[in-house]
């Protein structure tokens, strides 16, 4: 039961942040400030991720209850956090500090930006059908 908390905690954090608070900020703020903000809303929520998903692996091991193939939807939303928070979010860190001006950074940065966007819903739909899976598995056990 604590592990399906510890999913609907993961769950609800990250569509506040992602579909609740990203919307109002891009509309109360200017798009360069609304993008500072979110930038560090998201790395902190990107820690908190990784955080939570390694606990839940961390527990699932030591009660030797985890099992590689049932747990591979919580470890892929692990390696899309990873993705995002490593990879895509400094790319595009780095395009908005080198001449945003220009046409062609700005083409790359609204696609980077939509790659991001991408791997985040994926990184949510997968968590969402681990949780689902793992509910299933508390109401039926083995």
């Amino acid at each position: 039961m604590r592990l399906l908390l510890l999913c609907a905690v993961w769950l609800t954090t990250n569509v506040t942040i992602g579909y609740i608070v990203a919307p109002v900020l891009f509309k109360v703020l200017d798009k360069m400030q609304a993008g500072q903000v979110m930038s560090i809303l998201l790395n902190g929520l990107y820690f908190f991720d990784l955080a939570i998903i390694l606990l839940m692996i961390f527990g699932l091991m030591l009660t030797q209850k985890c099992h590689i193939k049932r747990e591979s939807w919580l470890i892929a939303s692990a390696i899309l956090v990873g993705m995002n928070q490593w990879f895509i979010s400094p790319k595009m860190e780095w395009l908005k500090l080198h001449d945003m001006k220009g046409q062609v950074m700005q083409l790359s940065f609204m696609e980077w930006h939509g790659v991001s966007q991408v791997v985040f819903l994926l990184m949510l739909l997968s968590f969402a059908f681990w949780s689902y899976k793992l509910f299933r598995r508390i109401q039926q056990p083995d």
